[in-house]
């Protein structure tokens, strides 16, 4: 399971601020910044792969930070997705399937899409002489996605940036509400 945290550790006494103001202040900064690294991780991983944006939506879940427990973090569910989740496209051959976005794709030979009732399509070969038992295939999970070296490295790096220019953005308003003078960028 891919998992991206944000931990409030900070206090900052040239704010002027006392310690549970300051908390209020990263606590809601890491909370909209881990909000964001869902967004950005979703849009890292469909430039690299052919997956739709409700797919990674719905494996990806944000546990906000709160006064009892100051870590924000991001999870992908680790469950492979089936490969009729990519872009297939049935052949003479078999299935063709592109994961990548680069790259021509492979043709899985003996396999063929079936849309089983009250199900999704799915890429599936048979087992054996007979006519069942198929299998269905699957492709990498979110988790893995996530986790490949050159993406985590950029969202990494962006929700760095973000958190800086969020918490500086969130402890402006708090001074302001509190009628003091935000501190310049």
């Amino acid at each position: 399971m891919s998992r991206l945290n944000i931990t409030v550790d900070t206090w900052d006494p040239l704010t002027g601020l006392d310690r549970g103001t300051l908390r209020t202040v990263w606590i809601r900064a890491a909370n909209k910044a881990i909000a964001k690294a869902k967004t950005q991780a979703s849009k890292l991983v469909r430039a690299e792969y052919f997956l739709k944006a409700e797919d990674m939506r719905n494996v990806l879940k944000v546990y906000r930070a709160k006064p009892s427990d100051l870590t924000a973090a991001l999870r992908a569910r680790s469950r492979r997705l089936s490969l009729a989740r990519f872009q297939v496209r049935q052949k003479a051959a078999g299935v063709q399937v592109r994961v990548k976005r680069s790259g021509r794709g492979d043709v899985l030979a003996h396999t063929f899409l079936s849309v089983l009732p009250l199900s999704r399509l799915q890429v599936r070969s048979r087992e054996g002489k007979g006519r069942y038992p198929t299998i269905q295939h699957t492709g990498p999970s979110p988790a893995d996605l996530i986790g490949s070296e050159e993406i985590f490295v950029r969202l990494d790096a962006s929700v760095r940036d973000d958190m800086g220019t969020i918490y500086n953005h969130e402890l402006g308003f708090e001074l302001q509400r509190q009628g003091q003078k935000a501190p310049r960028k």
